[in-house]
């Protein structure tokens, strides 16, 4: 559903409000899960955070997470490609 990444993101930022220490963990845990992306999106998350005169609510940034993970994905395709065309030795 379109509603996911939005509700991932925000528990992403409220999770950026801790902290740091609890910051760290919160990424290793993501990360431990499969959200590699975790600590690109929380630097993502601080443009939001650090510009909310230009970002009133997370709607008005939503287009730059859009585009942070297509870029994110993008960058994935040949590491995914590669899984799929290395041959396995003997």
């Amino acid at each position: 559903s379109d509603l996911y990444p939005k509700i991932r993101c925000f528990q992403i930022f409220v999770m950026y409000l801790n902290p740091e220490d609890k910051v760290r963990e919160s990424v290793i845990n993501e990360m431990s899960v499969g959200f590699y992306w975790t600590p690109e999106l929380v630097k993502s998350l601080t443009e939001y955070s650090s510009n909310r005169d230009r970002y009133p609510s997370i709607d008005t940034f939503y287009p730059n997470l859009i585009k942070f993970f297509r870029t994110y994905a993008d960058s994935q395709f040949e590491e995914i490609d590669s899984i799929f065309t290395t041959e396995i030795s003997k």
